[in-house]
């Protein structure tokens, strides 16, 4: 009997086992299944593993599990990526995210009835739109051109409204795209930079262009009444009207804005050479001997900058570009043009100035034999005061003609030196003046308001992304709503992936190089931004056909959404009465419940599927989930080592937080480089903005000391400063507070410079040296190199609960930094 009873416990054990091993593997076709989405390769995504960037792809697939593709929270809809055309999801994306222009392409009419299929709409997928799709009036002549202007604003039209209320977390442009080349075989072309231009000042050109066949907004029954103020034609909207005054009725260029006696233009075109916008449109519209002013302007402002495919550094080109928030341009309008003119003149007369100082200051700096003349005379008298000293004591003669050429040497030195600095003290003066001459009261009025940064980062691999300002949505009783710098924030649109980023991110976008940078931007006219409709009143516009559409394409996506659940539920269910099925040849008397009543079986509630799988400490040795096992504890580790620098940041051992801060920012770089492939989203667990933000606090409390103790220690806490600087910012030079501690450090110079003596006055030349060029070779020498030490394996990794109170108590008590 014994020996029946070890069989069958033999063969039971065995059978569960079998069972378990089954479930696993079934457990991990599932979860492959529904984690297809978080790895980006999975669905045509490439990555750069040195720059960590998306690659554009020719191919997107869409993930299988619907909730991937499912809206979140107020997140703005994305965009598929069109195959071989990179920038058209950018533009329609800035064209949607400003509110005048939507309104206007929402309640353009006449509308049609018939919006075609909702299957695969989303994809791109779907067949186009076809006819008029509404009943003309018998006196209208209709004609192919007039059909495809109205198919694209009716494409357009639609994917505003899908945009505007589907439930999707993405759509896809490419209806629009194919509808905007009606006239056009060969509109494709691989150029990145003036194919983004060509496509908007293409779209804009059509969409003004097919406002001749809008009916007339007061005939509209279908938009109430109160929102008819705020819907302006696309004429006004997309159109400036410019003129010249000096000869009549010759024709003239200033860059790529060509002008008669009166001009429409839909976009600017622009070679920037300058650093900013002001400076481009100065250089158009007041150089030569003819000046541009606008009679009016337009509401949307597209601003496309044109760039060279050769590059020519020479000419600034590698100069970063400021990217203004707010535009003022009262100075290009002609009602203005009489005073325009005389401070135009002022303008000379200070450049004349300008001119003739800077002159004056390049011929005391001019080098000879690689040596400034302020440089030579410094030499000079070294020279002789290094004579004297090598003379004998009983020769010296303080009469004697080395004196006398040392006391004429230092004479001519300090005259120098002060002349050059009341010329650069006026240079400076000047520069200033020039740079606000139109900070006027009176040149505050025609005021725009950034709305869009179209950027790339690489012809090649086409890399575009938008930086776009989306408006906090307005849900109240108001019709409109004034709004401030609070109602709204700035998001990344990378074709499907829409992220929110700081407006510092946004402001630093620059135009550094002949391959990349911004491409185009987008203003929008503050009286038309500075309020908007509320949100139901912009949906009020949307025709009722279109919004049907959208409705059963959201209906339809309810259901995939419901049928994948109940797909795993079954599943769960289904797995359970396998499981039962399974171990059917198992006899009462051989089951466990019943052997001596050593055990008792319960009946509990059956779990819902959307709860976590509870598992053992087992799963640490399943080689499918290892890495991510991994991956969580190396993140705990290097969140371990960041709270061990805030420590010593509390404590004020501001150069220890600072090397511990390096090793992070190291090590941190390192873990996404290390598990991207694995975690198709663990870039957005960097922390690297609050690492620098630290790191920064260390270096300002390190650079104010190194200055208080110049004249008892030198200048070596100062040589440390730029040194853990360098290593922790990777552009040091385009940082502000590394420009700032320059700037600090020369003019503590300027002011103490007679007050040091030789060897700190040295040390200082030599620092700012550094400042300029980076560190010398012998700056590892000198202090060590910044060897980061990586994680030590065997470091025990801190219990969860206890460093996240950890690292939210630090956090809390470093909140006013």
């Amino acid at each position: 009997m014994n020996k029946v009873l070890e069989e069958s416990r033999s063969a039971a054990r065995k059978q569960e086992d079998e069972d378990l091993e089954k479930a696993k593997e079934r457990s991990l076709e599932e979860m492959k299944a529904q984690s297809d989405y978080s790895s980006m390769q999975d669905h045509g995504q490439s990555y750069d593993q040195e720059t960590n960037k998306r690659r554009w792809s020719s191919t997107w697939d869409d993930p299988e599990n619907p909730v991937d593709r499912a809206r979140v929270d107020d997140t703005p809809l994305g965009l598929r990526p069109i195959e071989r055309l990179y920038f058209p999801t950018s533009v329609i994306q800035a064209l949607f995210h400003v509110p005048v222009l939507r309104l206007a392409v929402l309640a353009f009419r006449p509308t049609r009835e018939d919006w075609g299929d909702t299957t695969d709409y989303w994809r791109g997928m779907s067949s186009r739109l076809s006819g008029l799709g509404y009943e003309p009036a018998d006196h209208q002549e209709i004609g192919k051109r007039r059909r495809e202007y109205l198919r694209f604003m009716h494409e357009l039209q639609k994917l505003f409204a899908f945009l505007q209320l589907s439930k999707r977390s993405y759509g896809s442009g490419l209806h629009v795209y194919e509808a905007l080349k009606f006239d056009d075989s060969n509109y494709v072309t691989s150029d990145l930079v003036s194919s983004g231009s060509d496509f908007i000042g293409k779209i804009l050109e059509k969409m003004v262009d097919a406002s001749r066949y809008q009916q007339p907004l007061e005939e509209e029954s279908d938009i109430p009444e109160e929102c008819k103020p705020f819907i302006l034609p696309f004429s006004t909207l997309l159109k400036s009207c410019a003129t010249e005054t000096g000869w009549a009725n010759e024709e003239m260029y200033y860059g790529d804005l060509q002008t008669r006696e009166c001009t429409n233009m839909i976009s600017f075109f622009f070679w920037f050479w300058q650093n900013s916008i002001y400076a481009a449109l100065d250089s158009v519209m007041f150089q030569g001997h003819k000046k541009v002013a606008f009679i009016n302007l337009t509401k949307v402002m597209f601003i496309n900058i044109k760039r060279s495919n050769s590059g020519y550094s020479s000419y600034g080109w590698n100069d970063p570009f400021q990217i203004h928030k707010t535009l003022y341009m009262d100075r290009y309008m002609i009602h203005n043009r009489a005073e325009v003119e005389t401070i135009l003149e002022s303008v000379e007369q200070l450049k004349r100035n300008l001119e003739r100082w800077e002159g004056e200051i390049d011929k005391i700096n001019k080098s000879n034999n690689s040596c400034s003349g302020l440089e030579l005379l410094r030499l000079s008298i070294d020279y002789y005061r290094q004579k004297q000293a090598s003379k004998p004591p009983n020769e010296l003669d303080f009469n004697d003609e080395d004196e006398k050429m040392i006391t004429f040497l230092q004479k001519t030195l300090n005259l120098m030196e002060q002349r050059l600095k009341e010329l650069e003290e006026k240079v400076e003066k000047i520069k200033d003046q020039l740079e606000h001459v139109f900070d006027l009261e009176a040149f505050r009025k025609v005021e725009y308001h950034l709305k869009a940064v179209l950027v790339s980062d690489s012809i090649s691999q086409g890399h575009t992304w938008a930086y776009i300002w989306v408006p906090t949505e307005n849900t109240g009783d108001d019709l409109i709503m004034d709004l401030d710098e609070k109602d709204g924030c700035w998001y990344k649109f990378c074709e499907v992936d829409v992220q929110k980023v700081t407006e510092d991110v946004v402001l630093s976008a620059t135009t550094n190089t002949w391959s990349d940078g911004v491409y185009a931007l987008v203003y929008a006219a503050a009286e038309h931004d500075s309020s908007y409709l509320n949100s139901e009143f912009m949906k009020s516009v949307i025709p009722e056909s279109l919004k049907n559409f959208v409705a059963k394409d959201s209906a339809e996506f309810d259901e995939e959404l419901q049928q994948h659940s109940q797909k795993i539920s079954e599943y769960a269910l289904n797995t359970n009465k396998w499981r039962q099925d399974s171990t059917s040849s198992v006899t009462r008397e051989c089951s466990v419940g019943h052997m001596d009543n050593t055990f008792s079986c319960y009946q509990k509630q059956r779990r819902d599927y959307t709860d976590p799988i509870p598992l053992d400490s087992s799963y640490h040795s399943d080689s499918t989930i290892q890495p991510f096992v991994q991956a969580y504890d190396t993140y705990k580790k290097v969140t371990s080592c960041l709270c061990d620098g805030l420590d010593e940041l509390a404590k004020s051992y501001y150069e220890d937080a600072l090397k511990i801060f390096i090793r992070v920012a190291y090590l941190e770089d390192k873990w996404i480089q290390d598990y991207s492939d694995i975690m198709g989203r663990a870039n957005e667990l960097e922390r690297l903005p609050e690492i620098l933000k630290y790191g920064r606090e260390c270096l300002l409390q390190m650079h104010r000391r190194s200055r208080d103790l110049v004249r008892s220690q030198g200048v070596n806490d100062a040589f440390k400063v730029i040194y853990y600087f360098q290593a922790l910012v990777k552009e040091w030079g385009k940082d502000r507070l590394y420009q700032q501690f320059h700037h600090d450090w020369m003019k503590f110079h300027e002011n103490n410079e007679n007050d040091l003596d030789d060897y700190q006055n040295a040390q200082i030349r030599e620092l700012l040296q550094w400042y300029t060029d980076g560190l010398p070779e012998d700056a590892f020498t000198r202090f060590g190199d910044i060897a980061v030490k990586p994680l030590d394996e065997d470091q025990p990794v801190e219990d969860v609960d206890r460093l996240h109170a950890r690292y939210a108590k630090l956090l809390r008590d470093l909140e006013n930094i």
